[in-house]
């Protein structure tokens, strides 16, 4: 549905009565936007194959607990990734809305701005989301090595 609605704003300019100025920066969003989307979908697909094939009840306990760790650090990977897209959309979000051309009084506090909302976005997302699933998961993890020491 997203890639649908991208694919309408970068084909039908006119209806949304975009002039030619503002035309390559839409693109250059539109892409960018598309293939986070694209990205994202893979990397759901590739984490759900994964989980899936973990066959708790068939497979040495061993090789759980290393899917499981190798799952717990693919987590931290996507934290880290989710953080640098929120970083290069506010930078693309700054120059496409053309905030470079404000005087630097302005500049400066729209790229302060946009700073402390990067921090409490990645802040909120791996301190409140994401925190408590990695702990859940290394508690798994410690368990299931317990069970193999036993």
């Amino acid at each position: 549905m997203g890639l649908a609605l991208l694919l309408v704003i970068w084909l039908l300019p006119s209806i949304f009565l975009i002039n030619e100025e503002w035309q390559p920066k839409i693109n250059t969003l539109v892409i960018f936007v598309g293939i986070s989307i694209l990205l994202g979908i893979w990397w759901d697909h590739k984490n759900y194959r994964w989980i899936r094939n973990t066959k708790i009840d068939e497979m040495p306990v061993a090789i759980v607990s290393k899917r499981m760790a190798s799952f717990r650090r693919w987590t931290r990977y996507e934290i880290i990734a989710i953080s640098v897209w929120v970083i290069v959309f506010n930078v693309l979000n700054y120059w496409v809305m053309g905030y470079y051309k404000a005087s630097f009084g302005v500049q400066a506090t729209l790229i302060a701005f946009f700073v402390l909302c990067d921090i409490a976005i990645i802040y909120l997302l791996y301190k409140k989301v994401a925190y408590k699933f990695l702990n859940d998961i290394k508690k798994n993890i410690e368990e299931l090595e317990d069970i193999c020491t036993e």
